[in-house]
């Protein structure tokens, strides 16, 4: 709810990821609903929301944010 809050009805994309921590996180709001949700912290996921992109752990976050996501 905080992340659909934050973008304001606009499109909002984050990702975050830590070598050091072997963790990630990925969020994506499109037209006020998140469509994709997924966390990656101590080794647990969580995916709350979608399936695209497919993550299978914290290095395909990693590798999304690092080639897409700055082309955004």
């Amino acid at each position: 709810e905080a992340w659909i809050n934050l973008a304001e009805g606009r499109e909002l994309m984050y990702g975050y990821y830590s070598e050091e921590q072997l963790e990630a996180e990925f969020v994506h709001v499109k037209d006020g609903r998140c469509i994709r949700n997924y966390r990656e912290y101590a080794g647990e996921i969580e995916a709350d929301e979608g399936d695209e992109p497919h993550f299978e752990n914290w290095v395909d976050v990693s590798m999304y944010v690092d080639e897409k996501m700055l082309d955004f």
